[in-house]
C-alpha cells in the first residue's frame, strides 16, 4: 500500500511538472510569435517536433505537429501546405494566430527536413 501511494505522489508530480512545463512553452511561444523572436520560436518548435511520436518529415507528422500545438496552447495551428516550397530542400507552410494586447498576430513557420529526412524549423515570416 505504502508503495502505491509513493508510485501515485510521484506520478502526480510527474504530470503537474510536465503539464507546468508545456503551460510555459506556450507563454513563451506565443510571447515569441508577437515579438518576432524568430531564435526562440525556433527552439519551442524544435522541443514540440522532438515530443511528436516520429519526426519523420510528412503530411500526417506535420499536421500532428500542429494539432500538438493547438491543442496544448492557446496558438491556432493550421498546416497551410506540405511540401510546396520548391527549394532545396524543399519546405512546408505552418500559419501561426495568438492573440496579444487585443490584436490578432499572425506569422508563417517554414518546416524543411534534415539529410536523415527528420522535421527541422527554418524560418518564421509574415
Amino acid at each position: 500500500m505504502r508503495h502505491l501511494l509513493s508510485l501515485l505522489f510521484l506520478s502526480v508530480l510527474f504530470l503537474g511538472c510536465k503539464k507546468q512545463r508545456t503551460e510555459k512553452d506556450c507563454i513563451q511561444l506565443s510571447a515569441a510569435i508577437a515579438a518576432n523572436n524568430i531564435e526562440q520560436v525556433k527552439t519551442i518548435i524544435t522541443g514540440y517536433i522532438s515530443k511528436l511520436p516520429s519526426a519523420t518529415y510528412t503530411e500526417q507528422n506535420l499536421t500532428q505537429l500542429t494539432a500538438s500545438i493547438s491543442g496544448q496552447c492557446a496558438i491556432t495551428a493550421s498546416v497551410l501546405c506540405f511540401d510546396c516550397i520548391k527549394t532545396l530542400p524543399s519546405q512546408s507552410e505552418i500559419r501561426l494566430s495568438v492573440v496579444s494586447g487585443g490584436l490578432t498576430i499572425t506569422k508563417t513557420i517554414d518546416i524543411t527536413y534534415t539529410p536523415d529526412k527528420k522535421m527541422k524549423f527554418w524560418n518564421m515570416h509574415e
